[in-house]
Parts: structure tokens; sequence; C-alpha cells
């Protein structure tokens, strides 16, 4: 993309959302965690839905982002699938200001035990977290080149 932009003072935007899904697809399903005799591993992300745009205005990058994440869980118990459990998780706000503690989580299988719960709290969310926290440095990273002008 090339833009006539002198000093980067215009407004310019980029919708990211085609990029984002396929983003955030790699990135959640390469998560795994193992403790408490529970390996968890993120095997699919069912849905990345909503909008994302890289915007610019007077030299500034900025991501605005709105958007649902589904994803299933599968934990495992001492390496045997019958004593694990799988679940649907939803986001129903990944928004571009949200900070570690504003994220919600819905564990979609009503069936799952405390301690099964716990695990998914303890183990998953929190790197969840941690990589949704790194994508607003990322989409600029790679994407904001495509936005300012050189002078």
């Amino acid at each position: 993309m090339v833009v006539n932009n002198p000093n980067n003072w215009h407004w310019v935007d980029k919708n990211v959302l085609p990029w984002s899904k396929t983003y955030i697809t790699e990135k959640l399903t390469a998560i795994t965690t193992t403790s408490s005799d529970f390996s968890v591993v993120i095997p699919t992300v069912t849905s990345v839905t909503g909008d994302s745009d890289l915007s610019q205005r007077k030299g500034k990058a900025i991501v605005i982002y709105d958007m649902k994440i589904v994803f299933d869980v599968e934990a495992t118990k001492d390496q045997q699938e019958d004593a694990g459990f799988k679940s649907s998780i939803e986001i129903p706000e990944f928004i571009h200001d949200m900070d570690e503690d504003d994220y919600q989580f819905d564990i979609k299988n009503k069936d799952l035990s405390i301690e099964q719960k716990t695990i998914l709290r303890k183990q998953v969310f929190p790197k969840v977290v941690e990589l949704l926290m790194k994508y607003q440095d990322d989409v600029i990273g790679i994407h904001g080149k495509d936005l300012q002008h050189q002078s």
C-alpha cells in the first residue's frame, strides 16, 4: 500500500481483520500447558469476528479493534484421554483499551467440575491474556510501515 500523506498528518486506515484472524489462530493454537497432572492444549480457534483497523493520524499509529474470539480447549490427565475434558471458551470482547484484568472468559461446557474450571483459569487464561496483550504492538510492528509515509 503506497500512501501519499506528507508528514503523516492525515487520517489513514487499514483493515487488519483478515490478518488478525490468522495471527490469533496461530498464536492461540501454539499454547500448551502442563501442571497438576493435566496437559491442556488449544486445538482450534473456531471464530474471530468483529473489527480491527490500524489507523494513523498526525504521525501516530493506533490499533482500534473490537473482536469476539471463540476457541476450544482439550485437557488430558496423566496421558489418558478419557480422564480429561473438553470445552469451548468465548472471549466476548477483545477491545483495544483493555487492561490485563478486564478479560472475560466464558466457559461453554457447563458440566465441568470446579477443579477443571480452576485448571483453565490458572493454566490457560493467563497465557491467553499474555498473548493478546502483545497484539497491538505486533499489528503496528508488522503493518505500521504500510500507513506511514517515509520522509
